[in-house]
């Protein structure tokens, strides 16, 4: 039997009309009930769809245009998850190329939506380029459902697209599509992104944010430099956390001045930075960050210093693990890492740290006045 939607030239038909058209010399009988399905999808009464196509099944096992008539009605209805599973089963039982990539043209935008995260799911590669030419559809879900697809399926070869929908009118397909092109790794999409950072949206230059850290390559350090004098605050910021990330050492001056930033997003990552690039010399700077305000600007604080096995520090650490006044989390952190920098420092020298008591932190009480 020929592939359902195999021709473009029938997705504009009704939902379920091509199942009567594609299904040969089926029974009159097979035919109502198909018409049937098709009349109760049109006017949205799924449940009803889904009992009859069931009860059909039932009786005729054998007939596939009941099966595939049960995964469009699934995804017409919203329901991807129950499809993916019927979809798996008809693959097994009538291997059928092309099933879902035709549906990807189907006229219905709910089955349209529902093949494009199928196809992320089922991991068909022979489904990114309909889901590339659906990064032009009208509707922004279905846009949205191609670009999780697209990203799911590490289709490095709609990198092209998925660089074109970062300039989609929605936020949403924007912010998706930074996401998809992180996880195909496609390192050209940087200079696409570093643009992204002066979008309307904070969400949006958020996950360009994330992409450019995982994306960045030192070939991009001359566009990274330049961006240094760029009057747009978060594009400068991501920029020097970027060029740590390349180990540039001429970030280091810049991060040490990030560290004094109001936000405390940006004094963490100037910490991340400077741990990204082992600069023992930035120690004292971290370790002022031990009493910052901000809870995960200490917790980040503290990281660094593990991994920079600063010694100096352990007493400071240990302040910490002893105030009760301080955030539990941090505390443990605090504990943890000083015992593991005295245990380092006693293993290579020798060395001994005098172990305190709680006393010796103890915050003085106030005397009453007699």
């Amino acid at each position: 039997m020929a592939a359902l939607f195999r021709c473009q030239t029938f997705s504009s038909l009704p939902l379920l009309a091509l199942l009567l058209l594609m299904g040969g010399c089926g029974s009159s009988a097979t035919r109502e009930a198909l018409r049937k399905v098709d009349t109760l999808v049109e006017f949205r009464e799924y449940g009803k769809a889904l009992n009859l196509l069931r009860d059909e099944i039932k009786a005729h096992p054998d007939e596939p245009r009941f099966a595939e008539a049960l995964v469009i009605t699934l995804l017409a209805a919203g329901r991807v998850e129950a499809a993916g599973m019927e979809y798996a089963a008809l693959l097994k039982k009538y291997p059928r190329d092309d099933f879902l990539v035709s549906a990807l043209a189907h006229k219905n935008n709910s089955v349209r939506e529902g093949a494009a995260r199928l196809a992320g799911f089922q991991h068909d590669e022979r489904a990114v380029r309909p889901l590339s030419r659906l990064l032009e559809d009208k509707d922004v879900n279905i846009r949205r459902a191609a670009v999780d697809a697209l990203g799911n399926l590490h289709a490095t070869q709609s990198a092209d697209a998925l660089r074109k929908a970062l300039k989609d009118p929605s936020w949403l397909v924007r912010s998706d599509a930074a996401d998809a092109l992180r996880k195909i790794g496609d390192h050209g999409a940087v200079p696409g992104l570093l643009a992204l950072l002066k979008d309307d949206d904070s969400y949006v230059r958020h996950m360009a944010e994330r992409a450019i850290m995982e994306l960045v390559q030192p070939s991009h350090l001359p566009q990274l430099t330049a961006l240094l004098q760029s009057e747009n605050r978060p594009t400068r910021i991501t920029a020097i956390l970027a060029m740590a990330r390349l180990k540039d050492s001429h970030a280091t001056p810049l991060l040490l001045a990030l560290l004094e930033d109001s936000d405390w997003e940006v004094r963490r990552g100037a910490i991340s930075g400077l741990i990204a690039l082992g600069e023992k010399p930035a120690l004292p700077a971290i370790r002022k960050r031990l009493s910052d305000p901000e809870v995960r600007v200490r917790m980040e604080a503290i990281a660094g210093i593990q991994k920079l096995a600063d010694e100096d520090s352990v007493h400071e650490l240990q302040r910490m693990a002893y105030d009760e006044h301080e955030d539990r989390n941090v505390r443990i952190a605090a504990a943890i890492v000083a015992r593991e920098i005295i245990l380092k420092v006693q293993k290579e020298t020798g060395a001994r740290f005098t172990q305190p008591s709680p006393n010796d932190y103890a915050v003085p009480t106030q005397k009453k006045q007699p």
